[in-house]
């Protein structure tokens, strides 16, 4: 799975995905154009916020974390 599925508990595994980010922006010396990775980021942000729209409506939270468990289990954006 990609690190940029990650969501990061501690400022170590933070700075482990924004380095793996880097490493392959210059790997690729930006010729890909914005990666999908963005959007990996994007939906782990949302899962690792969850519980805030969570404490509203309990299946909200329970369905953004199923769908970042989609994601990369399907090949999506990974």
């Amino acid at each position: 799975m990609a690190r940029s599925y990650m969501i990061p508990r501690t400022q170590d595994e933070l700075l482990s995905i924004s380095k793996a980010m880097r490493t392959w922006l210059k790997a690729t010396h930006g010729i890909d154009g914005p990666a999908a990775d963005y959007i990996n980021r994007a939906m782990s942000g949302y899962a690792g916020g969850a519980g805030v729209p969570g404490r509203s409506q309990p299946r909200f939270a329970e369905n953004t974390l199923a769908y970042h468990e989609y994601l990369p289990a399907n090949g999506i954006c990974a």
